[in-house]
C-alpha cells in the first residue's frame, strides 16, 4: 500500500470541497439568480411604495412633493408617478397647448400623457399653424382634451386605437396659444416617453372595468414593442370614502439584470479559473499549515526513538498542536537532562577510575624511585658502618664517619623535599602572602650559593636596571622556587658557564627569568621535568645530583600562587620562567 502523507490528504480534501462549494454555487446563480433578483426587487419597492404612499399622504407642498418623488426614482432606480383618477400625472410642470377649433371656441390640449417635450420641440412649431387632435373630453364644458392621436404640420403621432375607448372625437383648430416648460424645469420622470406610455395604456385599458382596484399593490411586466425592455409595474390605489382618487405609479426596468446575468455567464468562466487556482493556493497553504507542524512533530518524536533529544518541535501556535509540540518539547528537555546526568556521572565515574588509576601508577613510581633513592646511601652507610666495625682501614675511619654523615645528610634532605612535596600536594600548605622585594631574594639566593658558582667559575648576569622591584607572594615559599630553580641551573651549567637572570614588569605582573648555558633538554622529555623523581638523565647518576623533586615542588608552589611557569630551550642553553603578581601602592 503506497503510503500518502497528511499534507497531501488534507489538499484533496479542501480542494474537492471547495471545488463543489464553487461548482454548486456557479450552477445556483447561473439558473435560480434572475428570479430571485426579480422576486427581491419586487417585495423591495412594494415595501417602498407604501412607505411612499403613507408619507404622501402627510405632504401639502408641492416642493417636497418634487422632492419626495425624485428621491424615490434615486433610491430605487424607478420612475415614480401620481396619477389622478383621470389618469393624468399630477405635479408635473404644465405641457399643453391652446387650439381655436372652427367655432371659435378655446381648448386646452393636455400633452403630458401624449407625447415629451423634447419630442414636440424637434417639430418647431409655431403658434397659427394648424392642428387635428383624436381625443377624449375632460368635462363637461368640453374645453379640456385628452389626445390620443395627433396631426400636425403634416405629421402623424399614433396614440391607442381609438376604439378602445368611449366618445372619441376628432377636433381641428389652430394653435393660439404654447405652454411648453423649459429643459431646467423639474420634468422627470415625465419626460421619459415609455413611462408616459405606461401609464396611459394602464389607464385608458383599465377605465373600462372602472378601476376595480382595491387598496393593495397589483404589479405586472410590460415589455416594450419596440425596444423588447421588459419592465415590471406597480400600482397602488389611493382610496378615499370607498372611491379610487389616486393612484401610484411606478416602473422599473429589468433590462440590467438581463444583461447582467449574460454578463455573468462569461464573467463566471473567468472567475472559475482565477477561483480554481486561488483554490489550489488556499488549499496547499491550509493543508501546509495542519500538515507543517505535525511534520516536525513526527521528526523530533523519531529522533527520540532513537534516543536523539537535542531536537526541538519549533512551533509557537496556542492551539491544540502548539500544546502537543509544547508537551513534547518539555518530555524532550526532561530527558536530554536526565540523559545528560547520566553522561556527567558516567564521565566522573571514568574519570575517577582513571584518576585512581594515575594515583596507582604514581604510587608505585613513587614507591620504586623513593626505594631506588634511598637505596644508594643505605648502601653506602651500611658499607662504610660494617667498615669500621670490623676495623678495616682504621686509619681512614674519620673518612668513612665523613662519608656516612653526608649520605644522612642527603637522605635527610631527600625526607625533607618528600614531606614538602606532600604537603604541597595535599593543599594543606598555607600561604602567607607579603610584600617582597624580589631582587633582594635573588641576591640573597646568588650568595648562598657562593661557592659553587666560584668552584664552576660560572658567571653570573643579574642586572635588573633598577632596584626594590617589589612583588606579592609567600616570602617561604618563592624564595625555595628561586633556590631550586638556581640551583637546578647551576647543576646543569658546565666549567666557565653563564647563568642569566632578568626581571621584567608587564602590566599588573613581574616576569622572572633564569637561562643557563648547557645542553638543551629533549623536545619529548621537556613536559616531563615537573615531575615527582624525573631527571633527564636516565641513569640516574648520583653525580647529577638533586632529589628529582625540585622541579616539582616549584610547579606545586606556583600553582598555589596562581602564577605562569615554564621552561624552553634557547641557543645557549635553558630558560625558566615564571611571574608573580606586581604589589600595587595606595
Amino acid at each position: 500500500m503506497k503510503y500518502k502523507g497528511i499534507t497531501f490528504k488534507l489538499f484533496i480534501v479542501t480542494t474537492a470541497f471547495f471545488m463543489f462549494f464553487l461548482t454548486v454555487n456557479m450552477i445556483l446563480q447561473t439558473v435560480f439568480f434572475e428570479d430571485f433578483y426579480v422576486d427581491r426587487k419586487i417585495k423591495t419597492l412594494e415595501k417602498n411604495i407604501e412607505k411612499f404612499t403613507d408619507e404622501y399622504l402627510t405632504i401639502n407642498n408641492k416642493k417636497n412633493m418634487h422632492k419626495k418623488l425624485s428621491l424615490f426614482s434615486d433610491e430605487n432606480n424607478a420612475l415614480i408617478a401620481i396619477l389622478d383618477k383621470n389618469g393624468l400625472i399630477k405635479y408635473n410642470d404644465k405641457f399643453d397647448i391652446t387650439i381655436t377649433d372652427s367655432t371659435g371656441k378655446n381648448i386646452t390640449v393636455l400633452l403630458n400623457n401624449f407625447m415629451d417635450i423634447y419630442q414636440f420641440e424637434s417639430l418647431n412649431v409655431e403658434i397659427g399653424e394648424s392642428v387635428s387632435f383624436e381625443g377624449t373630453y375632460l368635462n363637461k364644458e368640453k374645453s379640456i382634451l385628452v389626445p390620443l392621436n395627433m396631426e400636425i404640420d403634416g405629421m402623424f403621432f399614433w396614440g391607442y386605437e381609438s376604439d378602445i375607448n368611449k366618445n372619441i372625437q376628432i377636433i381641428n383648430g389652430e394653435i393660439k396659444k404654447m405652454n411648453i416648460p423649459s429643459s431646467t424645469d423639474n420634468l422627470q420622470p415625465y419626460d421619459d416617453y415609455m413611462f408616459v406610455d405606461l401609464v396611459n395604456e394602464f389607464f385608458w385599458e383599465n377605465k373600462e372595468s372602472n378601476f376595480e382596484l382595491d387598496g393593495r399593490i397589483i404589479n405586472y411586466s410590460y415589455i416594450d414593442d419596440f425596444s423588447q425592455i421588459e419592465n415590471i409595474v406597480f400600482v397602488k390605489p389611493i382610496i378615499k370614502d370607498g372611491d379610487i382618487t389616486e393612484m401610484v405609479f411606478v416602473s422599473s426596468s429589468l433590462q440590467q439584470i438581463g444583461e447582467a446575468m449574460t454578463i455573468m455567464k462569461e464573467y463566471y468562466v473567468y472567475v472559475f479559473i482565477a477561483a480554481l487556482l486561488f483554490i489550489l493556493i488556499l488549499a496547499f497553504v491550509y493543508s501546509k499549515m495542519i500538515a507543517a507542524p505535525l511534520v516536525k512533530i513526527n521528526k523530533s518524536a523519531i529522533k527520540m526513538a532513537d534516543l536523539d533529544f537535542s531536537s526541538y518541535c519549533d512551533i509557537k501556535s496556542k492551539d491544540e498542536i502548539g500544546s502537543l509540540a509544547s508537551s513534547l518539547n518539555s518530555l524532550s528537555k526532561n530527558l536530554n537532562s536526565t540523559l545528560e546526568e547520566l553522561k556527567k556521572a558516567n564521565a566522573k565515574l571514568e574519570k575517577d577510575i582513571e584518576k585512581e588509576k594515575k594515583l596507582e601508577k604514581m604510587r608505585k613510581e613513587f614507591i620504586s624511585s623513593a626505594s631506588h633513592e634511598f637505596k644508594t646511601p643505605l648502601g653506602i652507610i651500611k658499607g662504610f658502618a660494617e667498615g669500621i666495625k670490623d676495623g678495616i682501614y682504621e686509619n681512614k675511619k674519620e673518612y668513612y664517619l665523613g662519608v656516612i654523615i653526608d649520605e644522612t645528610e642527603k637522605m635527610n634532605d631527600l625526607v625533607l623535599d618528600m614531606l614538602e612535596l606532600s604537603k604541597l600536594e595535599s593543599k594543606s600548605y598555607k600561604l602567607n602572602k607579603e610584600e617582597l622585594i624580589i631582587d633582594k631574594l635573588f641576591y640573597k639566593v646568588i650568595n648562598k650559593f657562593k661557592y659553587h658558582i666560584e668552584e664552576k667559575k660560572i658567571s653570573i648576569n643579574f642586572d635588573v636596571g633598577r632596584q626594590n622591584i617589589f612583588v606579592y607572594g609567600d616570602k617561604r615559599g618563592i624564595e625555595q622556587v628561586i633556590v631550586n630553580l638556581f640551583s637546578n641551573a647551576i647543576r646543569h651549567t658546565g666549567f666557565l658557564g653563564n647563568i642569566n637572570i632578568d626581571i621584567k614588569m608587564q602590566n599588573m605582573k613581574v616576569y622572572i627569568y633564569i637561562e643557563n648555558s648547557g645542553k638543551n633538554i629533549p623536545k619529548e622529555k621537556i613536559d616531563k621535568i615537573w615531575d615527582r623523581f624525573y631527571r633527564v638523565e636516565e641513569s640516574r647518576h648520583r653525580q647529577s645530583g638533586g632529589t628529582g623533586l625540585g622541579l616539582s615542588i616549584v610547579k606545586n608552589i606556583l600553582e598555589i600562587h596562581d602564577s605562569e611557569y615554564g621552561v624552553k630551550n634557547t641557543d645557549d642553553g635553558v630558560l625558566f620562567y615564571f611571574t608573580l603578581e606586581k604589589m600595587h601602592f595606595k
